[in-house]
């Protein structure tokens, strides 16, 4: 109890003293003398702090004041139960779709003749059975195994570009070179599948001097009236400063490969091919 609540009980007793003064004065008189004794009491006792009262009585009224910050800030960082929620799972990263995967195969040179159709009509290219007299450079394109799943893919064109011995370009290339064994077609690709496009074939001649080189590309023609007209087989003749072709692939007009750069070589007379550049490893 503080202070001023003996301050009260003092000044009851006096005031109740005085009350039964007139019905019983022993009484009256015990009321009055304790009352006295309490205020004398008072009087002559230390008294304590107000402030140090005023600060307990708001600590009881308003305990969240004496609460400590750390504590709270625990407590809300851990509610019960809070450990046993699950986090959200994340989603799982879609598949990666399967892609092709041309690489380069190979380079010779090889014996190719026209290919007819039922009309007589060209076709096209086909290997034949006698290699013994090679006349066409060609290079064969694989769509290789590989870890994981290897698309197919259809459509893929090929285009050249002749340069110099400076590797400056000459002419104005081949827009869509002929595949052999694939009537007048773009190339298409299954899993270890291999096709091969033809870059250069000698005509005439003898000797590397008296041939004539010329790169065989599919040509298509136009109706008189704007119709499609089919598609035919023209020569591309080769000036004689040839020294390289560089090949480029591309399907659904985005390169399917980088492009490969190949150097037609003479040994003992005899034209060749090889391939001086593959960023494709």
């Amino acid at each position: 109890m503080s202070r001023s609540d003996f301050w009260s009980i003092a000044a009851t007793l006096i005031v109740a003293g005085l009350g039964y003064f007139v019905s019983a004065k022993v009484t009256a008189y015990t009321c009055i003398g304790l009352g006295v004794v309490i205020i004398l009491s008072l009087l002559f006792t230390h008294k304590k702090s107000e402030p140090v009262s005023s600060y307990n009585a708001t600590q009881t009224a308003n305990p969240q004041m004496t609460a400590n910050p750390q504590m709270n800030q625990h407590i809300s960082l851990h509610l019960p139960g809070s450990e046993k929620q699950e986090k959200p799972i994340p989603p799982r990263p879609a598949k990666p779709k399967p892609q092709h995967n041309l690489k380069f195969h190979s380079c010779k040179m090889a014996r190719i003749t026209d290919n007819m159709g039922p009309r007589g009509e060209m076709s096209g290219f086909r290997f034949t059975e006698d290699q013994s007299s090679p006349n066409a450079a060609v290079v064969f394109i694989k769509n290789k195994s590989k870890e994981g799943e290897v698309a197919y893919i259809d459509d893929v064109r090929a285009a050249l570009i002749f340069k110099d011995s400076n590797r400056k370009e000459i002419g104005q290339g081949v827009h869509q070179a002929c595949w052999v064994d694939n009537h007048l077609k773009n190339a298409s690709f299954a899993l270890e599948e291999t096709k091969c496009v033809i870059l250069v074939v000698i005509q005439n001649g003898t000797t590397v001097g008296d041939q004539q080189f010329t790169s065989p590309y599919v040509k298509e023609h136009i109706g008189s009236y704007g119709n499609y007209g089919g598609l035919s087989v023209e020569p591309y003749y080769l000036d004689n400063n040839v020294d390289f072709v560089e090949l480029i692939l591309l399907a659904r007009g985005n390169r399917v490969m980088e492009p490969m750069i190949f150097e037609l070589t003479v040994a003992d007379n005899k034209p060749g091919i090889r391939l001086v550049s593959d960023d494709e490893e």
